[in-house]
């Protein structure tokens, strides 16, 4: 295959898959099942783990000649993240307004992201 084949699958491949995804909120125009959005929050939160340590943690790993000093930054990194996590919805309440709660999520998902390209 050519080079500009795969640029252009490079590119629709993921448009579609977000389009689809986006565009399932279509079908829950009132409330949604508890159980279903569990499932929902339960699955989309295994795809940012996944992302996280695919694109970030391995990454990082594989800037340290030595791995135990790296697992261990990427470990304390990993940690004061939750930890942050945990302190804001404690003391901000976030999870009592969903805008401010995804508002946050946002913002801290492109700090360690922005961070790698600067690194660049």
């Amino acid at each position: 295959m050519n080079d500009n084949f795969n640029i252009v699958m490079g590119i629709l491949i993921p448009f579609f898959g977000t389009t689809l995804g986006a565009g399932i909120v279509f079908l829950f125009k009132n409330e949604i099942n508890k159980k279903i959005e569990k499932i929902l929050l339960g699955f989309s939160a295994g795809v940012m783990i996944a992302a996280a340590i695919w694109s970030l943690i391995i990454p990082a790993l594989d800037n340290y000649e030595n791995k135990l000093l790296g697992a261990f930054i990427c470990s304390l990194g990993v940690i004061s993240g939750v930890g942050f996590l945990m302190l804001s919805n404690r003391f901000l309440n976030i999870n009592k307004v969903k805008d401010n709660m995804l508002a946050l999520a946002i913002t801290l998902h492109n700090i360690p992201e922005g961070s790698v390209l600067i690194r660049r």
